[in-house]
């Protein structure tokens, strides 16, 4: 035991020393406020609920009720709830002293610190000390990383630069760790699904399938069972992360999820050559240069590492995987796009989360061989993509020094949340571009409960944190009673004798149904969605498993 302490230290030190260089990044946002970024809108709205559901109890909130000004949002079933989570339960350790806009730029954060803690995690067993830690902290400054958190606001995107280097290193460890690394795969895959779907759909076509394949032909006649080890632990992660996922895939038909198929979100409209928003484009968006110059300096860097390929064994699998991954993003092999799943994830430039991971990786590990006048000439193209994310930043940032509070309380006004997640059928307004505008949305206006002809309330409505409610009717003739609340199907009204009222459609898709003659209670309950039921036990299943290989594990080390 007294021979482990000092590693113990030695990696407190280093968290340390990562969080803080973390702290300082996000010092702007902890003093200004979070950064007026492309997703501020989301960023806001979602972190001042959760916050606030989380600190009521709610270990995993997924109805948001005050979004839509009271008509409610199904947020948190289809976008993933790491980030969003954390920053809540930051709140809930400061026993509610800071705001949620202080809670999230702490998060952030703990993210960025973290990422640095894994990503030497991953690089420590293939090279020197020395090489992993600034490596590390290249990780943590590398140029589409703070673009992500200040400039995009893609607050739950940057969570998965922690849980991406933890899959290759459970990878790597797989050969010699059995059943530990095994558990660590399938904990570091559910942590990338759970802080970002795209990404890891990303992540799960490219890097992961391409680094299994390429470990399991260096282990010879063990490559089956390095294969059926890595299967094992993929399954198992993506068993915990059902969770999210399978009550998503329930719910998708009753929202409006074509508002994610329209060509602003179609990946062949930001490739980087031609396209509306290419570089020839009159008229292109500000960070297209900026996204150039990260991608041709991870090609680069793909060169530099090339001619180490006979010194160092995985310096030619870094070096082709870079040169393929530039390929991708830059929409030079626009068929991968096309792939199931792979359509879906909007925006090409999210695979700059694996490119940087990749690049930084294989220079670290391919160190004393690489080309290093090659490594420079990336660097200054590095360089000059962080000038650019600076000022960027910079003009977001004195945006927010002059209007964020103005800004801040007018979005949490009546908390006008992702226009995909309402019901499927409600009118969406659309500007120049056929993107959904949800400051432009028409939201049906009148009391929480109304009702038809001469009918009446007795008493006040009673109403619920989570959106649900009771309330007493009496009519001489039947009554149509209207709930300002969205309509779903796990929204369930029973009557005093426990009866199910079935549900009627309106043209603005709330709750309806009409009640009989006479006096009558009536309460409005949300249910489980569907497969949300399911997904628990596979979730409870799979982590009952990845905890049998632990156990199995300490009980052979003592062995």
């Amino acid at each position: 035991m007294l021979a482990s302490k000092p590693d113990w230290k030695a990696a407190a030190v280093r968290l340390s020393l990562f969080l803080g260089i973390a702290l300082l990044i996000m010092l702007p946002e902890l003093l200004i406020g979070p950064s007026y970024s492309h997703s501020r809108l989301y960023n806001i709205v979602w972190s001042e609920q959760v916050n606030t559901l989380v600190a009521q109890g709610q270990l995993y909130p997924r109805w948001l009720p005050q979004a839509w000004d009271g008509l409610g949002s199904p947020t948190f079933y289809f976008y993933a709830p790491l980030f969003f989570l954390t920053s809540a339960w930051i709140g809930v350790a400061a026993n509610g002293a800071l705001s949620a806009a202080t809670t999230a730029s702490l998060a952030s954060a703990l993210f960025l610190g973290l990422s640095g803690g894994a990503m030497y995690r991953w690089l420590s067993i293939q090279t020197s000390s020395r090489v992993a830690l600034v490596a590390s902290i290249a990780y943590m400054l590398a140029p589409y990383h703070l673009h992500d958190i200040y400039n995009r606001g893609a607050l739950a995107e940057a969570t998965t630069y922690v849980s991406l280097p933890l899959v290759l290193d459970a990878l790597s460890r797989l050969k010699t760790g059995g059943a530990r690394a095994m558990a660590q795969l399938a904990l570091a895959y559910a942590l990338l699904i759970f802080g970002h779907l795209p990404v890891a759909l990303l992540a799960s076509t490219t890097i992961i399938p391409a680094f299994v394949l390429w470990r399991a032909r260096q282990g010879g006649a063990q490559s089956h069972v390095y294969l059926a080890r890595a299967l094992a632990g993929g399954l198992l992660g993506l068993g915990l992360s059902s969770l999210f996922f399978l009550p998503a895939l329930g719910l998708m038909p009753h929202i409006a999820a074509d508002q994610l198929a329209t060509a602003f979100y179609q990946p062949d409209q930001w490739f980087f050559f031609w396209g509306p928003n290419s570089i020839i484009a009159p008229s292109r968006p500000d960070y297209v240069e900026f996204n150039i110059m990260v991608a041709f300096g991870a090609l680069a860097l793909a060169f530099a590492l090339w001619p180490a390929r006979r010194g160092v064994a995985d310096a030619g699998f870094y070096a082709v995987l870079g040169g393929v991954l530039f390929l991708l993003v830059s929409g030079l092999f626009p068929f991968y796009w096309d792939l199931p799943g792979v359509r879906q994830v909007q925006f090409p430039a999210r695979l700059f989360v694996v490119i940087e991971c990749v690049a930084i990786s294989g220079i670290a590990i391919g160190w004393g061989a690489v080309r290093k006048p090659i490594v420079a000439a990336a660097a200054l193209l590095f360089a000059v993509a962080s000038w650019q994310s600076f000022g960027m930043a910079q003009h977001r940032m004195a945006v927010t020094a002059e209007q964020g509070d103005a800004l801040r309380a007018d979005l949490v006004r009546e908390f006008r949340d992702a226009p995909e997640y309402v019901p499927n059928g409600f009118p969406v307004r659309k500007d120049a571009m056929g993107q959904a505008e949800p400051t432009e949305m028409v939201l049906p206006e009148g009391p929480v409960v109304q009702l038809s002809g001469s009918a009446i309330l007795v008493g006040s409505v009673q109403t619920r944190a989570d959106g649900g409610l009771r309330v007493v009717t009496e009519g001489k003739d039947p009554t149509t009673v209207t709930v300002r609340r969205f309509a779903y199907p796990f929204w369930q009204i029973r009557d005093d004798t426990g009866q199910v009222m079935p549900l009627e459609p309106t043209e603005y898709r709330l709750v309806r149904f009409t009640a009989p003659p006479g006096r009558h209670h009536y309460t409005l309950s949300r249910l489980p969605a569907r497969f949300e039921r399911l997904a628990q036990g596979i979730a409870t299943l799979s982590l009952a498993l990845i905890l049998v290989l632990l156990l199995a594990d300490r009980m052979r080390r003592r062995a």
